[in-house]
């Protein structure tokens, strides 16, 4: 989903107890502002690649010549990842994205200096001028989440459903919605 202007939401846990990964990615200033819109993206209709016993899900972004049909205000790479107990991954990381993995469950090690991982832990990669690549090396099976991208720089401020720039945007946003604007209340006077 991308919010944009006019959607206040929530999510909700489904009574048989799904699991949610949840991501809020900052849009740049230009694009706050915009229609919302939402992407239904399913898990059959991901491309996917699968190397010595590691398989690679593309949620968003390109990866290993693969083109995700996710629709992206910025650049994206998102991935799931599914090894098998023994194998080794390798993800390519592009330059200058600021990364990070969530490790849904299994345990690996992780990098050149090969720290153990576990389910429920998360793995900030640094940010290169080059293009590099993180080695995996699967203890147990493992599931992973990755997403990286190209810092967009600018200051994040938020307030109850509102992420703008500046305090100044966080009334105005307010102010719109308690005056209708935004698809809230109308206050009466």
């Amino acid at each position: 989903m991308t919010a944009g202007s006019g959607i206040v939401h929530r999510e909700m846990p489904h009574e048989d107890g799904g699991h949610l990964l949840q991501l809020w990615i900052n849009l740049p200033s230009f694009a706050k502002k915009q229609p919302p819109r939402y992407q239904d993206i399913r898990y059959e209709s991901t491309p996917k690649v699968t190397k010595d016993g590691v398989t690679y899900r593309l949620i968003s972004g390109e990866y290993e010549g693969l083109k995700s049909n996710t629709q992206n205000v910025v650049p994206i790479q998102m991935l799931e990842i599914y090894a098998e107990q023994g194998s080794t991954a390798r993800i390519d990381i592009p330059a200058q994205h600021n990364t990070f993995m969530y490790v849904i469950s299994g345990s690996g090690k992780f990098g050149a200096r090969r720290d153990l991982v576990n389910a429920g832990e998360v793995i900030w990669l640094s940010q290169s001028e080059i293009s590099s690549f993180v080695i995996i090396e699967c203890e147990a099976s493992l599931h992973i989440f990755f997403a990286g991208g190209v810092p967009i720089k600018e200051n994040v401020v938020a307030r109850g459903p509102f992420v703008l720039n500046s305090l100044e945007e966080i009334q105005e946003a307010y102010d719109d919605f308690y005056s209708g604007k935004m698809g809230g209340p109308v206050q009466k006077k």
